[in-house]
Parts: structure tokens; sequence; C-alpha cells
């Protein structure tokens, strides 16, 4: 009878853990901070200053041309239950996206950091108005969020730090020809850029010619293309100079092995120094 007993004990102590378990398990998914961001810049930097305290949804795919995406309501995530929408203010769909979105609404975050976020000064002032942007949604975690973010811009520190030591000596300074995206990047790398074109289908007969005989007279020493905006765009630039083409991404995720902005500001710099004339 005793151990009748026992074990009837023991089963009912398993069993409470095991619910216990299961609701704290509910419940942790549940507390987290849902977030839906346009671009996986957004995205990259909600999740490091995020952590486990929010789940976020990209809407455009990092490979895509944000400028052509086709927005397909059924396809984002969260729309039912996000707390917030994170936008940069250029995204052609957000009309369409604030009409589906619930009557409750989520909150429209516009982040206000113009330019292009590759370049780390910028990543810099994204990142604190990010958190700043997470605290309001979440308030209890605030100085979390703020915490993370000064952490992850020390990471971005660090990053720069170690690339400038390794691309400075090679790059700075040399003559490059490249996507108007990329221009601001590679102003920051040092580089000299000597000519600029646009998307692939608006570069035209003479605006190649423009660009290889900007290239020729001051020695372009690479052709560098936005993935994004058309791979491949400047190929016949760069035949023409006689030096390497080499397609960078704009956004995390873009190409293998960028799935942090970190990871893809270091993808983009070993690309240029690897097919470097």
């Amino acid at each position: 009878m005793k151990l009748l007993a026992r074990k009837s004990l023991i089963s009912l102590l398993v069993l409470t853990c095991f619910l216990f378990g299961i609701c704290t398990f509910a419940w942790a998914t549940e507390s987290k901070t849902k977030v839906i961001a346009t671009t996986s810049l957004i995205a990259s930097l909600v999740k490091e200053i995020g952590k486990d305290k929010v789940e976020v949804s990209t809407i455009i795919p990092p490979a895509s041309c944000p400028g052509h995406f086709d927005l397909k309501i059924q396809d984002v995530k969260f729309l039912n239950e996000a707390r917030g929408v994170f936008y940069h203010g250029w995204e052609a769909f957000m009309p369409k996206l604030v009409q589906a979105i619930p009557a409750k609404e989520a909150a429209l975050k516009q982040i206000k950091v113009p330019g292009n976020w590759m370049v780390p000064d910028l990543q810099k002032k994204a990142a604190l108005a990010i958190a700043k942007e997470l605290g309001k949604l979440d308030p209890k975690n605030k100085a979390f969020y703020e915490t993370n973010a000064q952490t992850y811009n020390k990471k971005v520190e660090q990053t720069v730090a170690k690339i400038k030591n390794k691309a400075a000596k090679k790059i700075a300074g040399q003559p490059v020809v490249c996507s108007a995206l990329q221009k601001d990047l590679l102003g920051w790398l040092g580089c000299k850029v000597v000519g600029v074109y646009g998307r692939a289908e608006d570069l035209t007969p003479q605006k190649t010619v423009q660009m290889i005989q900007a290239g020729k007279k001051a020695q372009a020493r690479i052709v560098i293309d936005n993935l994004q905006s058309g791979p491949g765009a400047g190929k016949v630039i760069a035949k023409e100079l006689g030096v390497k083409e080499v397609t960078l991404t704009n956004f995390p995720g873009g190409l293998p092995g960028t799935e942090t902005y970190l990871k893809a500001l270091e993808k983009n710099v070993n690309l240029i120094l690897a097919n470097w004339k």
C-alpha cells in the first residue's frame, strides 16, 4: 500500500513538472515582442538588440531589389500579432501594408537614419534608433535593449578597426568604377570613385561608354556591382578596362555567409580585396 502511494506521488510530481514546463514554455513564447521588419538591415539589428525577447519577421528577401519588390500581404508573418512594424521610409509598399494591418494596428516605427546602413557610422546610429523603438514597445526591457545596442556598436567598432587595418594600404585612394548603391561604402573605405552607374536596366550603351572612358582615364582598379540592383551589370565595363568585376551586397543575407551586418561587411571587403587588380 505504501509502495503504491509512493508511486502515485512520484507520478503526480512528474506530471506537475511536465505541465509546469509546458506552461513555462508557452509563457516564454507568448511574452516575446513580435516585430515586422521591412528589410534584413532592420531585422538583423532587431535580432542583435532584442535577442530572445523579440521575434522578428522580414518582408523583403535580402537578395531582392527593394524598389521592385511586389508585396503579397498573405506572406507577411505576424500581421495579426505584431506589436510594431519597423521600416526605413522609402518602401513603396508601405501604404498597402498599413491598410492590411488589423484595426488594433501595430505601431508603425520609421527608423529615421538616412543613407546606406552598410556604412558603419550609419549602422551604429540605426542600432541606437532601433533600441529606442524597442524600448517604447516593451518598456520593461528598455535598459536591456539600450545595453545591447551599446555592446553591438562596440563590436562594429572592433570589426571596423580590423577591416581598416587590412584594407587601408591596398585600396585607400585607389580609383574604382561602381554601382551608385555601393558608392557610399567605397567612399568610407577610402576608394576614389571615378565612375558611377545605376541599375542594370538603366545602364544604356552610352552610359557604358562613359564608364569605360572614365575608368580608362583614371586607371580604375576594379568594377563593383550591387547584388540587389543587378549582379553582373558592370561586367562589360570591367572587360573593357581589363580588371575584375565583383558583386557586393547591400543587405545582410544577400550573399552566402552574410547572415548578419558584420558578416556582410567583412564579406564585401574580402571580395574587393580578393578581386583587386
